[in-house]
C-alpha cells in the first residue's frame, strides 16, 4: 500500500485532503516577530505562539501584564515556561538579565565607527566598550539613539 498522501483541498489554502479520504486544517506558518514565534489567525493577522499558549491554558491576559518566558527563550513556549506577569516587573527583568546601560554621544559614535570596520560583532564591541550586547544591538538596529546622527 502506498504512503499517505495530503494535497491542497478545492484551492482552499486553509485545508488538505489526504489519499485515505480524510480532510484536515493546514498548519499555519511560523514566522517571526521581533524573535517571537507567531502565526496568522483568519481574521485576527499575527499573533505571538506564546500569546495563544497563555491564553489557552491560563486565561486573557490580564490588563497591565504581559508574557514572560521563565527560562529567557522566546523560542520556548512550553506552558511550564510562561506566565503573565507585569509589565513593570518584566522589564526590571530584562535589565538584571541584560543590564541597563546609559550611553553617551561619545559611546554611540564608538559603536557605530568600530561597527562600520566590520570586524567585530556586537558582542566584541560590548566587550570592548564594557557595555552589554544587547545595549549595543539596541543602538546598531536603530532601536535607541535614532535621533544620533
Amino acid at each position: 500500500m502506498e504512503d499517505k498522501t495530503w494535497k491542497t483541498a478545492l484551492q482552499n489554502a486553509s485545508f488538505e485532503v489526504s489519499s485515505e479520504g480524510e480532510v484536515r486544517h493546514k498548519p499555519p506558518k511560523v514566522h517571526y516577530s521581533k524573535g517571537y514565534p507567531a502565526v496568522c489567525l483568519p481574521g485576527q493577522g499575527g499573533v505571538s505562539i506564546h500569546t495563544l499558549v497563555l491564553t489557552a491554558f491560563v486565561g486573557p491576559r490580564p490588563k497591565g501584564y504581559c508574557c514572560h518566558h521563565k527560562n529567557g527563550d522566546r523560542a520556548d513556549n512550553r506552558l511550564e515556561n510562561l506566565e503573565w506577569i507585569p509589565t513593570r516587573r518584566h522589564l526590571l527583568e530584562h535589565i538584571k538579565k541584560r543590564g541597563f546601560n546609559l550611553l553617551t554621544t561619545g559611546q554611540v559614535r564608538q559603536i557605530r565607527d568600530i561597527h562600520k570596520t566590520g570586524r567585530w560583532g556586537r558582542r566584541r564591541i560590548g566587550l570592548f566598550l564594557n557595555l552589554n550586547p544587547y545595549t549595543v544591538r539596541s543602538v546598531l538596529q536603530g532601536k535607541s539613539w535614532v535621533w544620533f546622527k
